[in-house]
């Protein structure tokens, strides 16, 4: 019997209906068993076998599936497992469910988070974008490292922004010093207000974290420990980046140097406490030495007070000028900004020794002291401006030693001809400032004593004439350039200078002969100052090229001072702009020792960055002047402001212009806007230097041997082209540039228009010119330009509000007073003018208120107290004597001929002069360049005063007829004349008065003369002036016979024609010889004075007596100065002071008038000529003369009646005639004779005489009333003791 095999149960295939078997089963679940099945097969997706725990394994006889696996699909925990896998509840634990659900709640959960964090970032960038978060950084630093999620960010910044939330500290080094900057420049409100709309930090922060440094303010003259503190304070390497450079030779010691500048800026003269020294500051330094300055024991500083007097000067003074010293690289073209050193207050009265001896203080302190010139380097040059006493001083401590010629330095210098190489201790070396030396020169240009080129004298309104020949140069440019109202404004020097060389190359050219030769006169003038100004504002020079520049202006003003002296330049002018170059040329060659690499900038030279720091003084508050404890304040604020730039150098926006190139009128010019080359080492010095020489021009064939001139090294060089240091002491010339400015002839306010009949003054009850008038307020006309400058005269002050009044003058302090016609201001403070109400108040300030008080609202001006009427020359209307288009008969104008009479040793000629200008009623402040001719007339002609310049002139005739005139050319050259008073050098322009000048009308003709020297002048011009000898013998005739010669007038007469010892040129030459000469000159007339120690015989006795004493020897005859009746003696008072005019040979020229009016135990003899109020006047205002010892003979010879009467006697004659006793008892008369005389003829004596003048008051002098010698005697009978 066959068996069979036992058939195993399959399991149950059921359907999975939730989904796909792979991924909606939960499979996991059966690791924990918490399923009675087993699934053991996947038919596919949707079809799953499925097995029971229980299964019997083994098949019954036909049956599929055993009943325990058939029975699971059927239970009621697979359709659970079914159902939750179709869908599970909501709370469904996430290990029941399966990997489909677990998925699905996976992915809708990140969904979410994400979307979360998406809201949260668009959140954020909305907020950041459309608010302003003080401090953003600083709050996302601090929530970052706190670990802070999108959603805290977004919080924090919603509080910061609501004002809840504030950092507080955490700020680094650039935030305070950006907050600093605008503390320093914007104020405490600027920073106020950045604070709450950045965050910035506040001042109450930058208090506690930014260190200020302090400078001390010096208490009297700088001392060391005072130095020593602010090196301290200031130069600490941690607040300021040393400045020293090193030579990257490793074998060589050389470092590059400093400059020192020395400034100083006005201060408000007041005295402040202060408290770290427990002292008084705002003292003069130069008298405070020695006062107790310090308070103890609760006394006051009653010395100190400035009023407090020694004598006729204050004892002390209060500063009024602060000096400051700073020190700034040379080297350094990145950061060039000066430190300040020192500040100290003065009263500007500092001798040079004074000075002297507080610089070698700062200068030793700064060379042992370690933050010093190790740190930073030496001082190299000491630079200040113009001023006096520093010349002396850069005199006295920068020349006493010589550089060796064997040394580095040397060794580069020694062949430079003309340079003086002597230097002070340590090398050191004195230098001005070339914007200083630049206004200068415009200063000198606009001077109206003029400048000597040759024998040409030029005058300022030459310039001014021909600059009108420029393209666009309209006469008021011209006049504005030329205008002395603003010396010290450098873009109007540099474009006056920059003009005047112009002229060569685009002004028109001139047509008169003596305008030719000015214009060429003007174009030298330019190209010598040119020289010296075009290195430092051409930025496309090379340095190079700016060396051999001012190596030609150095040795052309050396040769011009030589031949002019100061006439050509001042001293001071001279030697300022001669250290400057002096020391550049010395800067260039100890660069080169330290690195040929190093860059030079001429733009750095003086102290003009010094300037800058005072600008920051001025402007870092509301405050534009201060004391000496604010100016210590500012300047310590200002030097930490540049350090901050230092450091970060983008917030410094340098030079504004960056286009500088074709510039006019150029001040301050930065080193990256210079395009030349700078670099030290591509210069040549001896060559460059000796280019210079060669381009020094001077004339047609006119050369220069400089090696001769400076051919004993030590002893003449460019400072002292003649053997001496010029400008070490101040002469009276150098007011010329260093002074203020006087008027020229250029000002519209010379000439009052009421004196010369132009313009009638308004009356003044007229309301449309009544200075109260709405419509014309003081001093204003109604044309645009005074409107313009009437709305700028009230600085900051409102419109509407009257002068003289407050806002508080509109309140009353009661409420009751508020009655009248005003509701604010009572009837009692109005004036009622021609129907017109004005308050009083505005009438008193606008009248009883200068002029002068109202100043300009330019910051640079106001600060010099330049004013409105400064600017305007004083008077609003122009000066019709000073335009340039001058014309008709009736004037007369700088540029005409005259012929004049002078005199030559013992000749008196006519000479041909150039008029240059005039002086009017002899004021040097009323220059004009044209007058009426009727001004020039007798009497008036005597008081106006005309500068002249003498023609030199040759004869020409026509050979070829005999009949021909003889014509006078001028040579285009000009006469020079020495007088007693000149010195050595001579003079070619002189003053004479007006009423000696006869206008001339020449003719231009061409030059034709083949004599050497037309022809060496031919190259000058084409054409010249042409006088024909007719018209000149006319005018010798004319002015001879005009002084009266056969009158006694002529002896003051010839006295006032000038008096030449030589002339060359004078008298004219024809070829007849000597000509237009006066040929009928009495010999007495021009009869050389003796001297008065000259011993002389006289005429009456034959005794030889000393010339001086002949008065005391004759005695009582007719001649005081000889004895003898036929000379004529003449007493005139041209001026303030007397002088006498004789034709006696004895008068000898040195009498004193005022000296000999006195008795002496010398000069005992009072026997002088007085005037004759009788006598006809010989010319107007000048009375007779008679002597003083024969005035009573000569009263009663012409003047009594026939009974002997003499007329009343006036009080002056009394007083001129009366001879004291003590005179009359030393010439040998005994007192008995003088008291009988006197009681004989009532004549009074020397206490009635005292008496009467009193009485008379003839204090000084009074001649408006006369009496009789017995009036005289009636007023007082005293005893006569003298």
């Amino acid at each position: 019997m066959t068996t069979t095999q036992p058939v195993e149960c399959p399991g149950v295939l059921v359907e999975w209906k939730p989904g796909s078997v792979w991924s909606t089963y939960p499979y996991h679940r059966h690791l924990s068993h918490d399923f009675p099945w087993q699934p053991i097969g996947v038919e596919n997706e949707q079809w799953l076998r499925i097995r029971s725990d229980e299964c019997a394994r083994v098949l019954a006889d036909g049956a599929l599936v055993c009943p325990e696996c058939k029975s699971v699909p059927q239970s009621a925990r697979f359709a659970t497992v079914v159902d939750r896998a179709t869908k599970a509840p909501l709370n469904t634990q996430h290990w029941m469910l399966t990997y489909a659900q677990l998925h699905g709640a996976l992915k809708k959960r990140k969904l979410s988070t994400l979307r979360k964090k998406i809201n949260d970032h668009q959140r954020l960038t909305m907020l950041l974008a459309t608010n302003d978060v003080k401090r953003l950084r600083e709050l996302l630093a601090v929530a970052l490292r706190k670990g802070a999620s999108p959603r805290t960010l977004i919080s924090q910044i919603e509080r910061s922004l609501a004002g809840l939330y504030n950092l507080r500290g955490g700020f680094n080094q650039r935030e305070l010093d950006v907050a600093f900057l605008a503390k320093a420049l914007g104020g405490p409100r600027l920073l106020f207000a950045l604070v709450q709309s950045h965050g910035f930090p506040s001042a109450s922060t930058l208090s506690r974290n930014v260190n200020v440094p302090r400078l001390r303010a010096c208490i009297g003259r700088p001392t060391a420990g005072e130095v020593n503190t602010n090196i301290s304070a200031l130069f600490d390497p941690q607040l300021k980046t040393p400045m020293l450079i090193r030579s990257p030779d490793p074998i060589s010691d050389a470092v590059a140097g400093l400059v020192m500048m020395i400034d100083g800026i006005a201060l408000e003269e007041r005295c402040r406490y202060y408290s770290e020294e427990n002292c008084v500051v705002g003292l003069c330094r130069e008298h405070s030495h020695g006062l107790r300055i310090k308070s103890s024991n609760g006394r006051s500083g009653g010395t100190l007070d400035p009023s407090r007097t020694s004598g006729s000067e204050p004892a002390v003074h209060y500063g009024k000028d602060g000096t400051v010293a700073a020190l700034a690289p040379y080297a350094n073209s990145e950061h060039y900004a000066p430190v300040p050193l020192i500040v100290s207050a003065s009263c500007k009265a500092e001798s040079s020794k004074g000075l002297i001896s507080w610089l070698k203080v700062v200068l030793d302190a700064w060379k042992v002291h370690p933050y010093g010139a190790p740190t930073h380097g030496p001082v190299w040059t000491l630079a200040s401006d113009g001023e006096s006493s520093f010349r002396r001083a850069r005199f006295l401590l920068c020349m006493n030693k010589r550089v060796s010629p064997t040394s580095p330095l040397g060794q580069r210098l020694d062949t430079l001809t003309g340079l003086n190489l002597n230097t002070g201790p340590d090398g050191i070396l004195g230098t001005c400032d070339p914007k200083h030396v630049m206004k200068r020169f415009a200063t000198l240009i606009r001077n109206p004593k003029g400048i000597q080129v040759s024998d040409v004298t030029l005058m300022c309104h030459d310039v001014y004439k021909h600059m009108q020949s420029l393209p666009g140069m309209s006469a008021e440019k011209a006049r504005q350039l030329l205008d002395p109202a603003d010396k010290q404004n450098v873009p109007k020097a540099v474009n006056l200078l920059e003009s005047l060389m112009d002229l060569q190359t685009h002004a028109s050219p001139p047509s008169l002969p003596s305008e030719i030769r000015r214009r060429e006169t003007i174009s030298f003038v330019a190209d010598v100052l040119g020289h010296f100004t075009l290195p430092f504002i051409s930025i496309t020079m090379s340095l190079s090229e700016q060396i051999r520049s001012l190596s030609t202006y150095a040795h052309v003003a050396a040769v011009m001072w030589l031949q002019h002296g100061t006439r050509f330049i001042t001293g001071a002018l001279y030697a300022d702009s001669q250290a400057i170059i002096k020391n550049i040329v010395f800067t260039v060659a100890r660069l080169q020792l330290v690195d040929a690499d190093l860059p030079f900038y001429l733009i750095l030279e003086g102290t003009d960055r010094l300037e800058g720091i005072f600008s920051d003084c001025r402007t870092q508050d509301h405050s534009r002047n201060f004391d000496i404890l604010q100016l210590a304040e500012k300047l310590s604020t200002g030097s930490l402001v540049q350090s901050i730039f230092e450091r970060n150098p983008d917030l410094d926006r340098g030079h504004r212009r960056l286009v500088l190139k074709d510039a006019r009128g150029v001040d301050h010019i930065n080193p990256k806007s210079w395009i030349g080359n700078a670099r030290v080492g591509d210069v040549e010095l001896a060559a460059e230097w000796m280019r210079g020489q060669d381009d020094a021009y001077f004339g047609h064939s006119a050369r220069v041997d400089f090696n001769a001139l400076f051919q004993t090294p030590g002893r003449r060089d460019l400072l002292r082209p003649n053997g001496e240091y010029v400008g070490c002491e101040y002469r009276p010339d150098d007011a010329r540039t260093e002074d203020p400015e006087v008027g020229s002839a250029l000002n519209r306010d010379q000439t009052s228009a009421t004196s010369l009949g132009t313009t009638a003054a308004p009356s003044p009850a007229s309301p449309a010119h009544h200075p109260m008038h709405p419509t014309h307020r003081s001093g204003q006309t109604q044309d645009a330009v005074e409107n313009e400058t009437s709305d700028d005269e009230d600085d900051g002050a409102c419109d509407d509000l009257p002068e003289g009044l407050e806002l508080d003058d509109f309140f009353s302090s009661r409420a009751d007073s508020m009655t009248g016609e005003s509701p604010f201001i009572s009837n009692d403070k109005w004036l009622l003018i021609d129907g017109k109400k004005y308050l009083k108040a505005s009438v008193i300030t606008i009248i009883l208120t200068a002029k002068r008080s109202r100043k300009v609202t330019m910051r640079t001006l106001r600060a010099r107290g330049v004013t409105i009427e400064d600017l305007h020359g004083g008077h609003r209307n122009h000066d019709r004597f000073n335009a340039i288009d001058l014309a008709g008969e009736d004037l007369i104008k700088s540029g005409d001929l005259a012929a004049m009479l002078v005199r030559v040793g013992k000749d008196i000629c006519l000479a041909v002069v150039e008029i240059l200008q005039f002086e009017l009623d002899g004021q040097k402040a009323r220059r004009v360049t044209a007058v009426e001719l009727t001004m020039l007339e007798p009497p008036q002609g005597s008081k106006v005063k005309v500068l002249v310049q003498l023609l030199k002139l040759r004869s020409v005739q026509d050979l070829s007829d005999a009949a021909a005139a003889t014509t006078w050319l001028w040579s285009h050259q000009y006469i020079g004349i020495t007088m007693k008073t000149s010195t050595s050098r001579p003079l070619h322009s002189l003053y004479a008065a007006g009423d000696l000048l006869y206008p001339l009308g020449p003719r231009i003709v061409e030059s034709h003369s083949s004599s050497a020297e037309a022809e060496a002048t031919r190259s000058l011009a084409d054409v010249t002036w042409a006088l024909s000898d007719a018209q000149l013998h006319e005018m010798l005739d004319m002015a001879w016979s005009a002084l009266n010669p056969e009158t006694e007038e002529i002896l003051s007469s010839v006295e006032r024609l000038p008096l030449f010892v030589q002339a060359d040129g004078l008298p004219y030459r024809s070829q007849s010889g000597p000509d237009l000469i006066v040929t009928d000159v009495p010999v007495n007339l021009t009869a050389e004075k003796l001297s008065g120690n000259t011993s002389v015989r006289c005429y009456l006795c034959g005794d030889k007596t000393q010339l001086s004493r002949m008065r005391d020897h004759i005695g009582t005859a007719p001649c005081g100065f000889c004895g003898r009746e036929t000379c004529v003696t003449r007493l005139s008072k041209p001026g303030t002071s007397y002088k006498v005019s004789s034709s006696c040979p004895y008068h000898y020229t040195a009498m004193r008038y005022t000296s000999a009016q006195k008795t002496t135990e010398r000069t005992k003899c009072t026997n002088l000529p007085i005037h004759c109020p009788w006598c006809p006047s010989i010319s107007p205002g000048q009375p007779a003369t008679a002597w003083k010892y024969n005035m009573m003979n000569h009263i009663l010879t012409y003047h009594a009646t026939d009974s002997g009467m003499v007329p009343d006697i006036p009080a002056q004659l009394v007083v001129d005639m009366h001879i004291s006793k003590e005179e009359e008892c030393l010439i040998g008369v005994s007192e008995e004779t003088t008291d009988r005389w006197r009681e004989e003829l009532n004549a009074p004596g020397s206490d009635d005489l005292d008496h009467a003048r009193e009485v008379l008051g003839l204090s000084p002098v009074k001649r408006d009333r006369g009496l009789s010698m017995v009036e005289v005697e009636r007023m007082k009978k005293s005893a006569r003791t003298r």
